[in-house]
């Protein structure tokens, strides 16, 4: 393999996004440089990414009654992808998401399966708060400014169904959550008259003390009211999350609790932050998004918040999902390429953080309390799940040794299906996965490590890069309420 910072190959990259209001997509090159030094393991990195084609923002296809109109969708899809000039079998990795409120409609996993179908063999396809969250605040560039300033960075992405918030500090993730809020909490024709709304909407209305029912009309006074109204709690809900109206909160995604953060700049993502470089309020996109938008920025200022636009608002969470999903698992990897691509692996978390010592003797119980809480119930003959280590401790061999015999047994007892996948933080998949795979006499065996993931989420992972055995793992979250 060609010497540390050799370029050692390209991968093309798809984002697409179907959210509430718009959709679009985005197709991306990623450029693959080996970091190690001469006569050392390779180790593969995404050193640059450059986008190749960006399709217009459309508004999302609905059918009568709101539902996303998937065959709308996929029809405009394949378009783009043909004026982009790209077959759907040469796309290597990427996401294609369904966000904000779309991701609750009855129908929303019928086009997820769709998308999945279209965009590629190896692109997740994925919907839920935490992935959108995450990929927002990669894709402004909220996540890379933490990492390079050292600073506590807040991305908060406000569309059409929700706002979705992510923190990070020193580029690592502390927390995510979801307001059940955003520009479509009413829907009006360019009278103003209003055409729907919903729970935030009717909320918001009462507390105004409008009445604002379908075929009422608003004139534009008691429109700003209304905005008003939403950006003070969108503000309440970045500042203090826990502490929000019930019909307003969406989802707290993990344990930091995000009132004792300090953080240093608020980052603004999405179709309303692209609103807010100063137009007058208007009702160019049938719902609340320009009248937000002004609202947002008086309040902002008001508060003296440190405030990042960043270059391409609305593009934040499809560059995400384009350039910024992908993870390179450790090159020290245990797998039969014959098993390649794996697609939509649940992923068992069997060692909670707070448990991180815990004797690999007890690991046949963790496996199954962990497949009792996610309401899983696996056999021989049923699909294979991804079994997560977060930590293994000591890493000598009679440590490795001693996780491989209870790994067999937890196996055996809990009649998990093959191929057996495992997947550590740790550098000790190749390790690891040769005990195994010698014990256990098959080689339906993959261990990949340098990847961190939760309870809930699923895994893909695809073939082998050029050079060697580093994996392309794309580790995202389904939600269908």
């Amino acid at each position: 393999m060609p010497g540390p910072g050799a370029r050692v190959g390209e991968l093309l990259s798809v984002g697409i996004d179907i959210g509430t209001t718009s959709s679009h997509l985005i197709f991306s090159r990623l450029r693959l440089d080996n970091l190690a030094g001469a006569n050392q393991v390779p180790r593969l990195n995404i050193a640059e990414r450059e986008i190749i084609y960006e399709s217009p923002v459309y508004l999302t296809p609905l059918l009568p009654g709101g539902l996303i109109d998937a065959g709308a969708v996929c029809a405009l899809l394949e378009s783009e992808y043909e004026k982009a000039g790209v077959d759907p079998a040469s796309v290597q990795c990427g996401a294609a998401i369904i966000t904000g409120g779309s991701a609750r409609l009855p129908n929303a996993r019928e086009v997820i399966e769709r998308l999945a179908h279209l965009a590629g063999d190896f692109v997740a396809a994925s919907a839920g708060p935490h992935m959108e969250s995450l990929l927002a605040a990669r894709g402004s560039g909220a996540a890379a400014a933490s990492r390079l300033e050292r600073t506590t960075v807040c991305n908060i992405d406000i569309g059409g169904g929700t706002t979705n918030i992510a923190v990070y500090r020193k580029g690592e993730p502390l927390s995510t959550w979801c307001l059940d809020l955003g520009a479509r909490f009413l829907e009006l024709d360019e009278k103003g008259t209003v055409l729907a709304l919903n729970t935030s909407g009717r909320e918001i209305a009462r507390s105004c003390g409008i009445v604002a029912e379908p075929g009422t009309a608003l004139d534009p006074r008691q429109l700003e009211i209304l905005a008003s109204r939403a950006a003070s709690l969108i503000v309440s809900g970045i500042e203090a999350p826990g502490s929000v109206s019930e019909f307003l909160a969406g989802e707290i995604l993990d344990q930091q609790n995000p009132e004792e953060f300090a953080v240093d700049e608020y980052w603004f993502s999405g179709g309303v932050a692209q609103l807010m470089a100063g137009s007058e309020p208007c009702l160019e996109f049938g719902d609340m998004g320009n009248y937000l938008a002004s609202a947002l920025s008086g309040l902002l200022r008001e508060k003296g918040w440190p405030v990042v636009r960043p270059e391409r608002p609305i593009r934040a969470t499809v560059i995400g999902a384009g350039s910024h999903s992908l993870m390179l698992s450790g090159f020290t990897v245990t797998v039969a390429e014959s098993l390649l691509p794996l697609s939509n692996l649940p992923v068992l978390r069997v060692l909670p953080d707070s448990d991180l010592d815990l004797d690999p003797e007890s690991l046949s119980d963790q496996v199954a309390r962990a497949l009792k809480l996610q309401d899983l119930e696996p056999d021989k003959e049923s699909a294979p799940l991804a079994v997560y280590l977060p930590s293994l401790g000591d890493l000598g061999h009679a440590s490795l040794e001693s996780w491989c015999r209870n790994i067999c047994r937890a196996i055996e007892v809990n009649r998990l299906a093959r191929p057996h996948v495992f997947v550590l933080r740790e550098d000790a998949g190749m390790a690891l996965g040769l005990l195994l795979r010698k014990a256990l006499g098959t080689d339906q065996i993959l261990v990949v490590d340098g990847i961190d993931c939760s309870e809930g989420d699923f895994l893909e992972v695809g073939r082998p890069l050029p050079g060697g055995m580093t994996l392309p793992v794309v580790v995202k979250t389904l939600v269908f309420k």
